[in-house]
Order: C-alpha cells, then structure tokens, then sequence
C-alpha cells in the first residue's frame, strides 16, 4: 500500500499523471464507443459495444485478483512450518 506521507515530491508527479492517463483514456474510449469510431462490428451499438468492454474488462479484473490471490496462497503455505495455515 502506498503511504502518501512518505512519497517524495515526484512520486506525487508520477500519481497525478498516471491518474490523469488513465482519466483521459477512458475518456476517449467511451467517447470513441458512442461515437461509432471503433473497428468493432458496425451492426453492434455504440450502448452494447460499452457493455461489452464494461463486461470484459470486468472479467479481466477477476482474473487478475485470482491470480494474485494464488500467489498470495502459495507464499504463505511454503513459509508456514507446518504446510498448513
């Protein structure tokens, strides 16, 4: 976890752009979804092309935390004595 008491003047510029990327991103994304400006299938709508995005990058993040919860499992059983929790 990241403590921003301890961050120095420049982790605070790196925070502030990275944020501000990831604003503008998403900002031109949706916009781009709406617009009809994508290469998705042209009969798919500028709503359902959002649902999809919203639904895959959803499944995306579950992956993801799966992911990290497993490595997370496996660290801790291989420092544990006994093998068990």
């Amino acid at each position: 976890m990241v403590e921003l008491k301890q961050s120095s003047a420049f982790d605070c510029i790196k925070y502030v752009g990275s944020f501000s990327l990831l604003i503008f991103s998403t900002v031109v994304t949706v916009y781009a979804i709406f617009d009809g400006d994508t290469g998705f299938w042209p009969v798919v709508p500028g709503p359902a092309a959002f649902f999809l995005l919203v639904v895959c990058l959803t499944l995306l993040g579950i992956v993801e935390g799966g992911k990290s919860f497993i490595v997370a499992i496996f660290f801790i059983v291989s420092n544990s004595s006994a093998g068990t929790l």
